[in-house]
């Protein structure tokens, strides 16, 4: 979302390619033809303020699978839109790893609760030890 900030929303006469709609334009064929080729583009909106809008409704359509991490209801319209929030219940505090999930896969086009582990095991914990005493030397 800050990358489209970088764009100005109409061309100029010198540079007609220059704009925010080419922009968007690019990354949409970049997804539809990834996702049909079997790769996937992460697009974060990580703190993405109202006034830009969120993800174009051209965008929005174009991602087949949507994960927002400690949801809130406004960083959530910014994804989804308002009308597919409605049947999500009263709104409450997440905790790292809570997430709401959809994808256009058949079985979870409704948006729903999802939690990622936390992947702390004694394994891990070993090898970061061992990376970071390699990595000193």
């Amino acid at each position: 979302m800050a990358l489209r900030t970088l764009f100005p929303k109409r061309a100029s006469k010198e540079d007609p390619d220059y704009c925010l709609a080419t922009f968007d334009g690019l990354v949409k064929r970049i997804v539809t033809m990834g996702a049909s080729a079997g790769c996937y583009a992460i697009i974060s909106i990580a703190e993405a303020s109202v006034e830009e809008g969120g993800l174009p409704s051209m965008l929005r359509s174009a991602c087949s699978t949507r994960v927002l991490f400690k949801p809130t209801l406004p960083e959530a319209r910014l994804i989804w839109g308002a009308e597919r929030l409605l049947d999500l219940g009263a709104p409450r505090t997440f905790s790292p790893g809570d997430a709401w999930f959809s994808s256009t896969d058949g079985a979870h086009d409704r948006i729903g609760f999802v939690h990622f582990p936390i992947m702390d095991f004694p394994v891990y914990r070993e090898l970061g030890r061992l990376l970071d005493l390699y990595f000193r030397e």
